[in-house]
């Protein structure tokens, strides 16, 4: 017995007459009939009494025609009630630290002007704490780095990022025609807090390469780094698009070190089990098509 087997019987029971109720629902006559006979024998009751040319409702069909009536009523309730909430619904998107000061504006105001209607809220944080959320159910979706494989997400790319090593003019380094890999053992770094993206791909670098670091100042915020840098603190490693404008300004300076590289892909990260709303969807094809120009120094 299905929904489809219901409404079938309910217009018969409104037409009372199996030609009328096939016209109505554009079906054949034989194919409303092998209905009606399929809930007859499901509910092993006689719901109509056949007559030449007429019908006669049963008691037991009076008593399921109510019940089927309130079945479709609260179905159709429950369709509009789900489709009421998805358009007041708030979209959450998460973003790492590098979308959150760079991307995250030129996204939300092309999607807010695609979706005026749409609410949303955007949570900036590190990968650590987004993957978290995700995981909780309190992110929809979010823009993060690449980062160690998780079975419950899915991801998709959207953007290469270059992570680079950055010094003020007067850093010893910065006039060194070739800097390597061991140069920089003993260094003292400005860094991102265990858990950002960019944090983790420095350790793992690092490790590799079997350089010894002195991590001077650990922060949380991008733009304290930078600032350290400026003043000679250390080699702060923070992704290009934060530091750029200081960069063209000639008030930082990119050390390129020989065989290193911490470049990073960006990617739109979702839970694999989220049911993902036509907003999501379509915030997901905006990132997707988005154009995030970046000039090279």
């Amino acid at each position: 017995m299905t929904i489809r087997h219901l409404q079938i019987f309910i217009s018969v029971c409104e037409e009372m007459n199996m030609s009328s109720a096939a016209k109505k629902l554009y079906m054949t006559q034989p194919a409303v009939s092998q209905a009606i006979k399929e809930l007859e024998e499901h509910y092993n009751s006689l719901l109509f009494e056949r007559f030449p040319n007429c019908l006669h409702i049963t008691k037991e069909g009076k008593s399921l025609f109510h019940l089927a009536k309130q079945i479709i009523s609260l179905l159709q309730e429950t369709e509009t009630s789900i489709r009421d909430t998805e358009k007041t619904s708030v979209l959450k998107i998460g973003a790492n630290i590098t979308v959150g000061d760079t991307m995250i504006y030129q996204i939300m105001s092309v999607f807010q002007e695609k979706f005026p209607n749409q609410k949303f809220s955007v949570y900036i944080n590190n990968g650590k704490n987004i993957r978290e959320k995700l995981s909780s159910n309190e992110l929809d979706l979010a823009l993060m780095e690449e980062g160690k494989k998780e079975d419950f997400l899915k991801t998709e790319n959207f953007y290469e990022d270059r992570v680079v090593f950055i010094s003020n003019n007067q850093h010893k380094l910065r006039n060194k025609d070739r800097i390597l890999p061991e140069d920089l053992s003993g260094e003292e770094f400005l860094i991102r807090e265990k858990g950002a993206g960019v944090r983790d791909i420095f350790d793992s670098i690092m490790a590799v390469k079997g350089i010894t670091t002195n991590i001077k100042w650990e922060s949380c915020s991008s733009q304290a780094l930078i600032q350290a840098a400026k003043q000679g603190f250390g080699i702060a490693v923070l992704p290009y698009r934060l530091v750029k404008e200081h960069l063209k300004e000639g008030k930082l300076w990119e050390l390129k070190i020989e065989d290193i590289n911490l470049n990073r892909k960006l990617q739109i990260v979702w839970h694999k089990n989220k049911w993902m709303s036509k907003a999501a969807l379509e915030f997901i094809e905006i990132v997707k098509h988005m154009d995030f120009m970046e000039e090279n120094i």
